[in-house]
């Protein structure tokens, strides 16, 4: 029998407003979402666990199973709200070890504020 493999996936919470979420909530929605869509056993075939996260900036790092990557990914597309607040959850990178999951969760910019130059970039005409 095969050993598998983890993969590890850097994800951000998008909303319009911030939300007061602890890591255990978070994960409950998580998989909610997969018990939902696959029902126990897939659910738990995933082999879920939220590794990091930051409430403040809202992301984080989830493991799971290698086989079970595209799964996770459709699960965590189907949350569309927490606490009756509408949100998305946007999947950054997925990589294999959690040193590298970790180096591109510091390496993400701390948050990007509307207009700022670098958020919105602006197309400039060449000649006209």
């Amino acid at each position: 029998m095969r050993k598998w493999r983890n993969r590890y996936l850097i994800f951000e919470i998008h909303s319009p407003k911030p939300i007061e979420l602890s890591k255990l909530q978070l994960l409950r929605h998580i998989f909610d979402a997969t018990l939902k869509l696959y029902g126990e056993v897939g659910a738990a075939s995933i082999h879920i666990n939220l590794i990091d996260y930051d409430d403040r900036l809202m992301r984080g790092i989830i493991r799971c199973n290698h086989r079970a990557v595209v799964k996770l990914r459709a699960a965590l597309a189907t949350i569309s709200e927490i606490d009756s607040i509408p949100v998305l959850v946007h999947v950054v990178k997925v990589t294999g070890t959690l040193r590298k999951a970790r180096e591109i969760l510091n390496s993400l910019p701390r948050g990007l504020d509307v207009g700022d130059e670098e958020a919105v970039p602006c197309l400039t005409s060449g000649g006209e």
